[in-house]
């Protein structure tokens, strides 16, 4: 199973949650379609500007496509 691994990360002065996975196509399409979401090329990834229910929002996109790695979620002090 692919895997999408979310960790915090602060772009232009904004608590986000980055979103970073080995290429491919199909995770590509699916990231795309969560609002808000762009591409960083300085943390070359995927990020999201942090707001409420957003990590259930990604959960629920990559529902049985992807496992997802949040531990880095839950262990920064940042994101509780």
């Amino acid at each position: 199973m692919k895997e999408v691994v979310l960790t915090h990360i602060i772009h232009r002065e904004t608590n986000c949650i980055k979103i970073a996975f080995k290429k491919n196509d199909e995770l590509d399409k699916l990231v795309r379609n969560i609002a808000g979401c762009k591409w960083s090329q300085t943390h070359r990834g995927w990020y999201i500007p942090e707001r409420k229910d957003l990590v259930s929002e990604i959960f629920r996109q990559f529902n049985k496509k992807a496992y997802l790695d949040y531990r880095d979620l839950k262990e920064d002090p940042l994101c509780n």
